[in-house]
């Protein structure tokens, strides 16, 4: 990352672990009296560390949440940017991430008018290497190009833990999507990864491997 985070966050939060990584929930109400989960997470910094960082999360089954870009503090939208810029993107909005592992991030990077048909599509799943024991994040990329409005689905999987992604594009798109999953692997070897994602009925799918020392 070419610049420094500069995030204002409350004192450090005791983490509690669980299978699947670190993590501190509270819940709060929002100005229309829905609660909404308060999740603390660490997560990757600048400098090569790990930062407690905010998500505003929406409890929709069992351990499935979703995330919205819009309804989180300043703080998490700057961490949320500074996470996408180091691949030349910016965080994913008008859709949500849903998710089951600790956390969720999505980018994009949207380009000039498409000229190609409907539902062209390119998908790459997680891959690389990551210590056991540790909490980690992954990304999948997905490259789309469409002459039409449309939404563009699917989900990003690393081992157990998954996230899945929803976003409307009122007009033609050309662009590419990151989408970030967190997890935690506590045994040595190689665990399967996957990105799969529709446009329309045209879908493609993407699977790899990541190693675990």
């Amino acid at each position: 990352m070419s610049f420094i985070l500069a995030l204002l966050l409350s004192a450090p939060v005791p983490m509690i672990e669980h299978a699947d990584g670190y993590y501190h929930d509270r819940i709060e109400l929002d100005a229309e009296g829905n609660e909404r989960v308060v999740r603390t997470t660490e997560e990757p910094d600048a400098n090569g560390g790990m930062r407690q960082i905010e998500q505003r999360i929406r409890h929709l089954h069992g351990n499935t949440y979703s995330f919205d870009y819009d309804e989180q503090s300043q703080a998490t939208k700057d961490y949320h940017r500074a996470l996408c810029a180091e691949s030349r993107m910016a965080p994913a909005r008008g859709g949500e991430a849903r998710f089951t592992a600790i956390s969720a991030w999505s980018c994009v990077r949207q380009g000039k008018r498409s000229d190609r048909p409907p539902g062209y599509l390119e998908a790459h799943a997680p891959r690389g290497s990551a210590p056991r024991g540790q909490e980690f994040s992954a990304a999948g990329t997905l490259r789309y190009e469409t002459t039409e409005p449309d939404v563009i689905s699917g989900t990003v999987r690393v081992d157990t833990c998954s996230s899945h992604f929803l976003q409307y594009h009122p007009a033609a798109f050309k662009g590419e999507y990151k989408a970030w999953v967190t997890c935690t692997v506590h045994d040595r070897g190689e665990v399967t990864t996957a990105l799969e994602a529709c446009i329309a009925n045209h879908c493609v799918d993407d699977s790899g491997s990541m190693s675990i020392y």
